[in-house]
C-alpha cells in the first residue's frame, strides 16, 4: 500500500520555506530593481496574490490520493522552479514584469502544493478525529 504521509510533509515544508524566506527577500527584490522600491513591491504582491488565485483553480480537482499526490509534485516543481528563475531574472534581466510573471508561477506553484496537502490530510484523518487534525494543520 502507498503511504501519502511523507509526500504531506513535503508539501507542508515547501509551503513552510516559501512563505518563510520570500516574503523577506521579496523586499530585498522590490530594492534592487530599478524605480520605486515601494512601487515594485506592492506589483510583487500583487503578482503573489495572482499567483495564489490562479494555481488551485488551474490545479483541478484531485479525485483521488495519488492524484492529489501528483498534482503537489507538479506543485512544488512550480513552486522550486519560479523561486530559482526569480533570483536570477533579478539579477540579470532587471525588468520588474519579468519578475512578476516567475512569483505567480512561484506563488500558483506553492497553493497547489498547500490544497493536495490538505487534500491528502482530510482523506488520510479519520473520521473522528478530523476536527482536532485540521485544527492542528492550521497552527
Amino acid at each position: 500500500k502507498d503511504s501519502f504521509w511523507g509526500s504531506l510533509v513535503l508539501f507542508r515544508s515547501v509551503i513552510g520555506f516559501q512563505y518563510g524566506a520570500m516574503d523577506v527577500l521579496m523586499v530585498t527584490i522590490s530594492e534592487t530593481l530599478p524605480g520605486n522600491s515601494t512601487l515594485n513591491l506592492a506589483f510583487l504582491y500583487l503578482s503573489l496574490g495572482f499567483g495564489s488565485f490562479l494555481g488551485p483553480v488551474a490545479g483541478g480537482r484531485s479525485p483521488t490520493l495519488k492524484q492529489s499526490q501528483l498534482n503537489g509534485i507538479f506543485g512544488m516543481i512550480l513552486n522550486f522552479t519560479g523561486i530559482a528563475f526569480m533570483g536570477v531574472t533579478n539579477t540579470l534581466v532587471d525588468k520588474l514584469w519579468v519578475v512578476c510573471l516567475f512569483n505567480i508561477m512561484r506563488a500558483s506553484g506553492g497553493k497547489i502544493c498547500g490544497v493536495n496537502g490538505r487534500i491528502i490530510l482530510n482523506r488520510l484523518a479519520e473520521d473522528h478525529m478530523m476536527g482536532r487534525v485540521m485544527a492542528l494543520d492550521y497552527i
